[in-house]
């Protein structure tokens, strides 16, 4: 039984306003027509990260007994499929 790590979110100290989720487009790896979409819908930055940390968090369980970490080194247009 490992503990489950929580990765802190970079906006995480911000007052919520209506433009925090511009910051977090502009900040991800997203092809033009992703951060385009990303911009209109206010919430999908947050979702996006979420499910990329849910993810982790799943992949290191379910490979928890092999080889491979799950280490995202090499991956980083993981969003971009």
């Amino acid at each position: 039984r490992e503990p489950l790590v929580f990765l802190p979110g970079p906006f995480a100290n911000e007052p919520p306003n209506g433009k925090a989720h511009l910051k977090q487009c502009e900040q991800m790896t997203l092809t033009r027509r992703q951060k385009r979409l990303c911009r209109r819908e206010p919430g999908l930055a947050e979702t996006l990260r979420e499910s990329v940390r849910l993810s982790l968090l799943e992949c290191r369980y379910q490979f928890r007994n092999e080889r491979w970490n799950c280490s995202m080194d090499g991956r980083g247009s993981l969003l971009k499929r």
